[in-house]
């Protein structure tokens, strides 16, 4: 009799824990395959808002060796608009390249140039057997998306993308030509650069990020004064 009782009450615990367990409430009102759908969605749309196209601030390596990098795209539904501020063997500085890309959900919600083009592969393609080249991505995980500024970090070296709108009446050309100039005037650790009537005393001799610095500090004010 005491066993039969036992096994009864046994019987009850597992039906009640059972029922405990399937009447939890799900913590998100949507699966997990419709959340990263919409977060496709979302990135997808950011991408087309630039009117103008987005300023691509990359920069490649494992650190500061190689500084910043600008390119200018363009993105369409499945089609994007390259150009930048390098020269490869078939596009001179500043001439667009068309190419595909795609936003898939993988590993996050990932913006993938997987169709080969010289103005990004170019910096994911070794030099040799034991030279890696740049060290850089062609597919990069979204980190922050909004209006005004995109973030991603490369899938396989986590490279830094930062990507912000252009102005509306802003030349790609004349842009990236523009940038050039200011590298190729100011090759030296310390010299003299005049913005908007203005002479500043710069120096990068401290900083190993070099010509990268100088950007990043001198960005805002440059553009400001449409000087490039």
């Amino acid at each position: 009799m005491k066993n039969i009782k036992i096994y009864s009450l046994l019987a009850c615990l597992c039906l009640l824990t059972q029922s405990c367990l399937f009447s939890e409430d799900d913590v998100f009102d949507d699966s997990s395959a419709q959340r990263a759908m919409a977060s496709v969605d979302e990135c997808h749309a950011a991408l087309q808002s630039a009117s103008n196209g987005w300023l691509m601030e990359y920069y490649p390596g494992d650190g500061p060796e190689f500084g910043g990098y600008n390119l200018i795209a363009k993105f369409g539904d499945d089609y994007v608009e390259l150009a930048s501020e390098m020269t490869t063997d078939n596009y001179a500085a500043g001439e667009v390249c068309t190419t595909l890309y795609k936003v898939v959900s993988f590993q996050g919600t990932e913006l993938s140039f997987d169709s080969h083009n010289e103005l990004i592969h170019m910096f994911c393609e070794p030099n040799g057997y034991n030279d890696p080249g740049y060290a850089g991505d062609y597919e990069f995980i979204f980190r922050s998306v909004s209006k005004e500024k995109i973030v991603l970090t490369g899938k396989k070296r986590g490279n830094t993308l930062v990507m912000t709108p252009l102005s509306a009446d802003t030349d790609w050309k004349d842009f990236l030509n523009g940038i050039n100039r200011i590298k190729d005037d100011a090759p030296y650790a310390t010299y003299k650069l005049k913005i908007g009537g203005t002479t500043y005393e710069i120096s990068t001799h401290f900083n190993p990020k070099g010509r990268q610095c100088v950007m990043e500090q001198f960005k805002e004010l440059i553009l400001s004064e449409k000087l490039i």
